[in-house]
């Protein structure tokens, strides 16, 4: 498995090369984007409603062309992640089993660093510069940090209020809603460019069970989809 230093180190190097230098087989490339980020909970066989959040995503990607019509593509990216959870809502299920039998509203905040390594087919209009691509691979998510917030919804609870991060929790302090760090998800993407600039349509499916010593069948995984504008270095 490639390092997070040798991708950080390649891209400096790509970064540090002059313009005039182009490559058609290499296209490093910087993105800014919005996304729109949930979460998928499971309990005993059952879904519990979440609402999502909007968050950041931004990073650099690079591409490796394989012929005329497919690439490997690559990349590193700052995600947000999370959902808010409305426990007076019916059917309402709680991320944190120590909120069980209690209303109020539940948020929860995360902050990944994502490799999204994909395979892309790509088709260009020639003497335009416009095409369009689409890329089905799987992204590496590693967790930089998170927050989990409880707020009361009447002044008799208020004692349940609750902050913490869900990934630096000492054992003495569980069942509080503890987080693994590592993530794995299915990649789907598509990308409309226009000469050196594109936008990029994607949706991440997380495939691994977030949830620390998650109670029995249950399951928390994540889901984010992003609209974002990039720009082809050269």
């Amino acid at each position: 498995m490639i390092s997070l230093r040798t991708l950080l180190a390649l891209g400096a190097l790509l970064l540090s090369l002059p313009l005039g230098a182009q490559n058609p087989f290499l296209r490093p490339s910087l993105e800014l984007g919005m996304s729109s980020a949930n979460l998928r909970m499971t309990q005993s066989g059952s879904s519990g409603p979440l609402g999502g959040i909007q968050g950041l995503r931004a990073g650099a990607g690079l591409e490796l062309s394989l012929g005329p019509l497919t690439y490997i593509s690559a990349g590193l990216y700052y995600q947000q992640l999370g959902a808010n959870n409305e426990l007076s809502r019916r059917g309402s299920r709680p991320l944190e089993l120590g909120a069980q039998g209690l209303t109020g509203t539940e948020q929860l905040r995360l902050q990944y660093l994502s490799i999204p390594v994909a395979v892309g087919m790509r088709l260009a209009v020639p003497f335009v510069g416009a095409g369009v691509s689409g890329e089905l691979g799987l992204s590496y998510n590693s967790a930089l940090g998170g927050s989990y917030s409880y707020r009361a919804a009447s002044h008799s609870e208020r004692s349940a209020t609750a902050d913490y991060d869900p990934y630096r929790l000492p054992e003495e302090q569980r069942p509080s809603l503890s987080l693994k760090e590592r993530d794995l998800a299915l990649h789907l993407a598509a990308k409309l460019e226009l000469g050196s600039f594109f936008l990029r349509l994607g949706i991440e499916q997380g495939l691994t069970n977030i949830w620390q010593d998650a109670p029995r069948r249950s399951s928390l995984r994540t889901t984010t989809s992003w609209l974002s504008l990039g720009y082809t270095l050269f």
